[in-house]
């Protein structure tokens, strides 16, 4: 059978930054209003209990990929349910980075519009972001790895910076009472951040985990603390703008992080520090959908098995460029699809299907006599079976 060959490798730090990336997204500004929303000032806990309570289904991913080292999420899904389903239900898989990539540019645009760009017409704002998505696209994983491995030194020392000066504003009297709001509140939180920050990206995650990956034995420490990094950084997010400007503003900030770095004000040296998260906004936001355009791209390119995928990363981004200028009209049909419309392909997408094929795994290994939870010294015994040629 011919299928989509990808040769390129990362190592492990470039993973590590790439997920990280991808967890954190376009949501560590906006992340503490949507929270603020619906349990007021008891939002800061949320991304700790969500990330505990996530923790099983993280485990479940990193046995996908002790159970199929060579394999990424599209040839599972041929593995396991044949080629014809299996590719059906690759494509309801992709629904999910074409929507949410189309939706976070027109939130960027919308926000590049409304803070710096208010003359400019947002065709143009798009255009310009989807051309640079496109080229990274277009570069392959392995250069984006690099790309984000160089940012990431920024992103950190820009995220302490502005946690340092703004550490002085905290206030904790905000964060009281805490246990004030409805359970279904609470539920609804709980599941939000776990959806949308964690179960979504860790199943796009198996496109090239860790089948891309030089060293794959090592590549479980890096998802762990991808995956702890990136909540704590929305936990340290979301507590400082309840703490700092109190749970009534942080329901109504669209942009907490934003206002945050406005108040930043020492002597006449150092004052608004917005520009840093802007920076900070763009490179989350960009290697992002990055990823989701080079994830689409890899995705379609299997299911009508084409192996050179720059033209698909083209017609894609094309594509993309319309769909976030369509799609959404404003941030209000944006927003309505951000926290209802995707759960319709969140739901089948990363809760049903990920468990329906871990059942089958399973099933597959207790009857080929195989381990039902290997540990990462008897992956390597496994890998030269674990090709796609020798599954097919």
């Amino acid at each position: 059978m011919q299928q989509t060959e990808q040769n390129e490798q990362i190592t492990n730090p470039q993973f590590f930054v790439l997920l990280t990336f991808m967890m954190i997204g376009t949501t560590f500004l906006t992340m503490p209003t949507s929270l603020a929303t619906r349990v007021m000032q008891d939002g800061w806990w949320i991304p700790i209990v969500s990330s505990v309570l996530a923790f099983p289904f993280l485990y479940m991913i990193i046995l996908f990929g002790r159970y199929f080292p060579n394999l990424s999420l599209p040839e599972i899904l041929v593995y396991l349910f044949g080629k014809w389903v299996g590719k059906a239900l690759l494509l309801l898989v992709l629904l999910l980075p074409f929507y949410n990539s189309a939706g976070h540019t027109f939130f960027f645009t919308s926000f590049m519009n409304t803070h710096f760009f208010r003359n400019t017409p947002e065709d143009i704002i798009v255009v310009a972001l989807v051309f640079v998505l496109i080229f990274g696209a277009c570069l392959g994983i392995e250069v984006l790895g690099r790309a984000a491995v160089i940012s990431f030194v920024p992103f950190i020392l820009f995220l302490i910076v502005l946690t340092g000066f703004s550490a002085g504003d905290v206030d904790t009297r905000f964060i009281s009472p805490m246990l004030d709001q409805q359970p279904m509140q609470y539920l609804d939180a709980i599941f939000l951040f776990t959806s949308k920050i964690i179960v979504t990206k860790l199943v796009l995650m198996l496109f090239f985990y860790p089948k891309t990956i030089e060293k794959k034995a090592k590549a479980e420490k890096y998802v762990y603390i991808a995956y702890f990094f990136s909540c704590f950084v929305l936990f340290l997010t979301t507590f400082m703008a309840i703490t700092i400007l109190g749970p009534d503003l942080t329901k109504v900030k669209i942009f907490t992080g934003f206002s945050i770095g406005q108040r930043v004000a020492i002597g006449d040296i150092i004052e608004r520090l917005e520009s840093l998260l802007v920076f900070m906004f763009f490179l989350c936001f960009y290697f992002m959908n990055a990823l989701y355009l080079y994830i689409l791209s890899v995705g379609t390119a299997f299911i009508f098995n084409v192996k050179n995928i720059k033209p698909i990363v083209v017609s894609l981004g094309t594509l993309h460029m319309y769909f976030a200028r369509t799609e959404f009209n404003n941030l209000i049909e944006d927003t309505a699809y951000y926290f209802y419309g995707s759960f319709f392909f969140i739901i089948p997408a990363c809760y049903v299907l990920p468990f329906v094929m871990f059942t089958l795994t399973l099933m597959k290994r207790r009857k080929e006599g195989l381990s039902l939870y290997p540990k990462r010294t008897e992956q390597k015994k496994e890998t030269e079976s674990a090709s796609y040629e020798n599954h097919s």
